[in-house]
């Protein structure tokens, strides 16, 4: 049984129930900026052990892989080129958590500095962006549609 007090089979519950990520023009333009520049950087909290705590962490998007470095540490966490192996997903409540399961299957519990809601969008939807972007330059295709237009899958 779980919080919500469901039993029996798996059910499977969306974070934003069924509804897509919402995104604003401020956003959308903030990610097409990290499209067209190749790269973003977010700063976030790495979940570590099993108490939930959390380090420092810089998750840095690029046109083909993703890195997540420990500040602390001060050494690459994890370094992966796209494939469709790969998932971001945001788990279900309010938080400011997205969770990247990578092609091995290791889990990556990030959260957005100072909760924040709108910048965990925009991470996940950056990343998704340049996954689908790696994806479709693999199989030959240079344009993408992103936001309801083509953008460029070259550079």
């Amino acid at each position: 049984m779980d919080e919500r007090s469901r039993k029996g089979k798996l059910v499977k519950v969306f974070a934003n129930e069924p509804n897509k990520i919402t995104c604003d023009p401020v956003m959308q333009e903030q990610i097409e900026n990290y499209f067209s520049g190749g790269q973003g950087i977010f700063d976030v909290l790495l979940s570590v052990g099993e108490r939930n705590n959390s380090e420092n962490a810089i998750l840095t998007l690029k046109k083909s892989n993703y890195e997540i470095k420990s500040i602390k540490q001060r050494r690459v966490v994890m370094t992966e080129k796209y494939t469709a192996d790969i998932s971001i997903t945001v788990p279900y409540g309010p938080s400011a958590q997205c969770v990247i399961k990578s092609s091995d299957g290791n889990v990556f519990v990030l959260s957005t500095l100072e909760d924040n809601l709108r910048l965990r969008d925009t991470l996940v939807l950056t990343m998704r962006l340049f996954q689908k972007q790696a994806l479709e330059k693999r199989k030959g295709k240079r344009k993408v549609r992103f936001f309801n237009k083509i953008v460029s899958g070259s550079g």
